[in-house]
This record gives C-alpha cells, structure tokens and sequence, in this order.
C-alpha cells in the first residue's frame, strides 16, 4: 500500500547530525522503516564559521534546509516532505494523515504537519497556545501574522515556494521556525495541522523537569 507520505509528496527527506544520529540513530531507522525517503547529513557545526550572537548549530541546519531545496529543484519535485532526526510518530498517524489531507485545500505553498507545545495561534484575535487550542473540528489551521510556529520537525513545501526559501535562507542566521514566520508563513498560504500527529522529541534544559510525555532526547541547539 505504501506510507501516506510517499503517496502525498515527491520526496521525502530526513536531516540528522553528526552529534544527534548516534543517540537518535534507533528514531531514524524507525522512521526509514515506515518511510521511503532521503538522509541528509548536516554539517557539524564545530565546522561552521562563528559569527556573534549566531549559534552555529542553527547554520548547519540551515545548510541542511538549503541542499535539501536545491536538490528538489534540480530534480523538478512539485512537492516535498523534510523531518528531524527527533520525529516522533503517533500510533495510526499514517491513516489519520490520509484522512486529514482530504480537507486541505490543494492551493497551500507550505504545510507545518509538526505538534508543537510552545507555538502561539490566534483564535478570534485572541492569542491562544497550542496546548489549550481544543476545538476538534479545525483540521488545517491557516497561518497568519502575528501567529508563532515553533518548530520544524515536520514540514511540507510546494514548488511554489523552493525558490524564495533558497533566496532567502543565503542570509539568515536565525533558526529555521523563526525563518518560517519572519520570510514565509505570513506571505503565502502556509497552514499549521492541529491534530497532534507528529511531535518534536527533543527537549532543552529549561523542559527537563516538563511532564510532556514525548520528550525523549537532548536538543542540539543548546
């Protein structure tokens, strides 16, 4: 029958590092189990010029973004798929997803398909997190501005949109969620899943003590 996500996009990609794959290497090959898809080693970012202020752990993942969107183009993919090393897939994901893309509308540029604890959304121009956003019925929720998506351990991009992502990622050092919503979300039609299908395992010092149950590994960032 084939995974969702091979019948939905293209390509698939998944990024990993030369100081997360050793500890997440168990992740990984769960994840290329289910999926057919393309590793991308990031570069180690010992190997990354310092820059003040910038982490270099956010430049390579930024190279890593950059490659994978160059090599989209070259091989004329209309639509691809990237996830992080720290994917989490929720028991089922692959039959609700399928259900779920039947109610998006196909004119989207981006879709963030990723869970994400600390993102805030807008809900009547009330500012809501995504933890108390509990109406069921919304399915594909569209970004809009001032709305912050953190995360991007699950993302789908249209061809509509490789060009300006390269274009713009030639100068930013920031990381790739704050990218998204300062370059892309508020521009084309970007949509964030509410379902909580895929979830980011990773976790930084200040969530050590947090009772979200899918934290599982270290950040790199940090």
């Amino acid at each position: 029958m084939g995974n969702i996500f091979n019948k939905k996009f293209d390509k698939v990609y998944l990024i990993t590092s030369p100081l997360t794959y050793k500890e997440r290497l168990q992740n990984i090959q769960h994840i290329k189990n289910q999926i057919n898809l393309q590793l991308i080693v990031s570069t180690h970012k010992d190997n990354i010029i310092k820059i003040d202020n910038v982490r270099q752990s956010d430049l390579s993942l930024n190279n890593s973004y950059y490659s994978i969107f160059i090599d989209a183009i070259i091989n004329n993919y209309n639509t691809i798929c990237t996830l992080e090393d720290d994917l989490f897939l929720t028991k089922g994901y692959s039959k609700l997803l399928k259900k779920y893309f039947k109610s998006i509308d196909e004119n989207w540029d981006v879709l963030n398909l990723g869970y994400h604890v600390h993102g805030e959304y807008y809900i009547n121009d009330k500012k809501t997190w995504s933890l108390k956003y509990d109406d069921e019925s919304i399915i594909f929720h569209k970004i809009k501005k001032p709305e912050e998506i953190i995360g991007t351990h699950c993302m789908a991009f249209k061809s509509t949109i490789f060009k300006h992502i390269i274009e713009k990622l030639k100068s930013n050092t920031e990381p790739m969620d704050y990218f998204m919503y300062k370059n892309v979300y508020y521009d084309f039609n970007c949509y964030q899943l509410r379902k909580k299908l895929f979830y980011s395992s990773s976790y930084r010092d200040y969530e050590y003590d947090s009772k979200y149950f899918y934290k599982k590994f270290k950040s790199s960032i940090d």
